[in-house]
């Protein structure tokens, strides 16, 4: 593994870049845009590629000098000029969203030497949703189609780079009552009655001090994140499942329909049958 490969600072600076390059152009040069599920090898070609490495297992990826290995919740910036190859231990699911670099005007971070940046974000789902839109859209004869597919883009773009978060704002390392708190998150949030108290004792410290620990550590409450990984996981099954609403709202510790409901619109937007519909 090239440990050179993984820098959060200049990944994000680098997605920042693309973003205000993109803003400027009247139509973007997207190639490829599309979930890969296996193994991978991309010929050589004038391509940047801008992936998110979404679930499933780890992938030994290969490209010149670089050899590393990408794991769920990895963004990952490369050029194909040399060509890779991408070899997932397992299942995985990899989004990709690739610009052509023989332009007008340059693309941000392009050299003729072999590029390989990544950096740990969250696992967000609405990245996932994001390229999932764009995916989507790229593959439609739309009327104003290059203008909603550069929003689709810069959707992704953004999405991106709000999941990583800037070095300066992130701690050296999580404290061990953070670790064994996300732990029983984690393992226990499809119980509908994991209350705060279950979280501190796990964490052997007071709800209050846990609270403080772990909104420094995560910047936000163990409820909140709680919140969000029944969330995401709630996501998760509506797409990949034939599971009806109420089975995925008591699979992820939601057993009630109408909180189900209203917790899924205040974060996504919009309700689960819709989130599923638009899929």
């Amino acid at each position: 593994m090239n440990k050179t490969c993984e820098n959060l600072a200049q990944t994000r600076n680098l997605i920042e870049q693309l973003i205000g390059w993109a803003e400027g152009q009247p139509r973007l040069p997207v190639v490829y845009l599309q979930e890969d599920r296996g193994s991978f090898r991309a010929t050589p070609a004038p391509v940047l590629e801008v992936s998110y490495h979404s679930d499933g297992s780890a992938i030994d990826i290969e490209l010149g000098p670089y050899r590393y290995r990408s794991v769920p919740g990895t963004v990952l910036i490369l050029t194909d000029y040399s060509g890779y190859r991408a070899t997932p231990a397992g299942p995985s699911s990899v989004w990709n969203l690739c610009l052509r670099t023989e332009t007008e005007t340059p693309v941000p971070g392009v050299t003729d030497r072999p590029l390989l940046l990544a950096a740990h974000a969250a696992l967000d789902e609405r990245l996932v949703d994001r390229f999932r839109v764009a995916a989507y859209g790229y593959r439609q004869d739309r009327l104003f189609q290059d203008l909603q597919l550069k929003c689709e883009v810069l959707g992704i773009l953004i999405a991106a780079a709000e999941a990583m978060v800037p070095t300066a704002d992130q701690p050296p390392e999580r404290s061990a009552a953070t670790i064994a708190a996300l732990r029983v998150i984690d393992r226990d949030c499809k119980k509908p009655d994991l209350a705060r108290a279950d979280v501190a004792r796990a964490a052997h410290l007071s709800e209050a001090q846990l609270a403080r620990v772990f909104q420094r550590d995560m910047g936000v409450t163990p409820m909140a994140y709680l919140r969000r990984v029944r969330i995401d996981r709630a996501c998760r099954l509506l797409r990949r499942t034939e599971l009806s609403i109420e089975e995925v709202g008591r699979a992820v510790g939601l057993p009630t329909p109408a909180h189900f409901s209203r917790l899924f619109s205040a974060v996504q937007g919009q309700s689960p049958r819709a989130y599923r519909r638009q899929l």
